[in-house]
């Protein structure tokens, strides 16, 4: 005769059956089929499902909780999500233990089993009860990442109220609050912050703003960045905006990158933040860089460009680095030829076109980098500068002709 025929002809489940089925091999499906028998105490239901989740099998115990009907199935699945209440918050608000984690674990693995309205309350006690501790409480079979997530929009305002509670987490909150939240709470989140902040400027705090993203947050960083702050909290305010990278950044940012009183690490955060925010702007900026009188500026504009905008990168510091300055042959190799390299062959178009420029540097540029990453069509476009007779400043008594001539032969042996 079946289990559950058994079981239903009044075979008594006891608690103490219960954790000697949980201990036996084979003791599963007696625990399931006390979950379904209705002639048994709810109470003992509610043991004997606990006894299945503490086991892992979640999946079983999802279909016989759903198996159930009406005031039958109200009775157990209430009864028994309010055991894991109870144990997820345990005997203090300050404790953590294995069992309070399996609680929250085995409350959302069986979240569908609920009323859409209790499924919605149960979230968020689990929200509340992860946010309170993050460090202790995030981990588990269910993180604490998948239940705020699960619960979207509605763990906003809980997230804003826990943002400022340990600075050492308060990225991972900003992170899901700008994932989940509504405006108004990313708002929220980032006054909060922006308050904290003030008091103390600690750099993952300013990072935690920026990743909300708000226009408020980045003014403020950005008076952070532009003040009479020490050098150390303005370069973690730069280094924050480059992680919201906005076009309204570019003027401020890049009058930063173009003071020579500035300190190196300052002006580099602030290349580290042009060099985030494609478009026009951005370009424009960098290309006045690049007339700088410093060498390592101009350079590092250069860098700037290419992992801004690519190829049009590419275009802008071809047409916009000063052909009056010396470039020395090792530069030109290391600074210039290769981050456009690195842009690959979407650079081909904007190198040829660079074949017939008036400055020397973008042509010899191209030269070299078609030698190198060119195809046969580009042969007697090489060969049309073999006969350029303009020198090379910084470059001993080369000329841009013979550059054209070693480049010929390179492609050829290429192809």
């Amino acid at each position: 005769m079946p289990l559950l025929s058994v079981l239903a002809l009044g075979c008594e489940v006891t608690a103490e059956k219960i954790q000697v089925w949980k201990n036996s091999e084979n003791g599963a499906p007696k625990l399931r089929a006390a979950v379904r028998d209705e002639s048994q105490p709810t109470e003992i239901r509610v043991l004997a499902g606990t006894a299945l989740a503490e086991l892992g099998h979640f999946e079983p115990l999802r279909e016989d909780l759903r198996s159930l009907e009406g005031k039958d199935r109200a009775a157990v699945v209430g009864r028994f999500t309010a055991r894991q209440l109870e144990r997820m918050r345990g005997a203090s608000p300050q404790a953590t233990s294995e069992l309070q984690i399996h609680a929250k674990d085995t409350l959302f693995a069986l979240r569908e089993v609920l009323e859409p309205n209790k499924r919605g309350e149960v979230l968020d006690e689990g929200v509340r009860w992860v946010l309170s501790d993050w460090s202790a409480r995030r981990r588990g079979e269910h993180s604490g990442e998948k239940i705020v997530i699960a619960r979207g929009p509605a763990a906003g305002p809980e997230l804003v109220r826990r943002l400022a509670a340990d600075v050492e987490v308060v990225g991972h909150l900003a992170q899901l609050l700008a994932k989940v939240g509504r405006t108004v709470d990313r708002d929220a989140g980032g006054v909060r912050l922006v308050t904290l902040a003030k008091q103390t400027p600690h750099p993952e705090i300013l990072r935690a703003i920026a990743t909300l993203g708000t226009a408020s947050g980045r003014d403020y960083l950005l008076s952070l960045a532009r003040g009479r702050r020490p050098a150390p909290v303005r370069a973690a305010a730069l280094e924050a905006l480059s992680l919201s990278p906005d076009p309204a950044l570019v003027a401020p940012v890049a009058k930063i990158a173009a003071d020579d009183k500035e300190i190196g690490d300052l002006r580099e955060w602030a290349f580290a933040v042009l060099e985030r925010i494609q478009g026009g702007p951005t370009l424009e900026a960098l290309g006045r860089l690049m007339a700088a009188k410093d060498e390592m500026v101009r350079y590092r504009a250069v860098e700037a460009a290419v992992k801004c905008c690519a190829a049009k990168g590419v275009a802008k510091l071809l047409g916009a680095l000063p052909s009056r300055y010396a470039y020395p042959e090792q530069d030109v190799k290391d600074y210039i030829e290769k981050d456009v390299s690195e842009v690959g062959s979407s650079a081909l178009p904007v190198l040829r076109e660079a074949l017939t420029s008036e400055s020397w540097l973008a042509r010899v540029v191209a030269i070299r980098l078609l030698a190198r990453m060119g195809v046969e069509e580009d042969l007697p476009r090489l060969e049309n500068l073999v006969n350029d007779s303009t020198r090379l400043s910084g470059w001993a008594s080369r000329t841009v002709g013979a550059e054209a001539r070693a480049a010929v032969d390179r492609l050829r042996k290429r192809l």
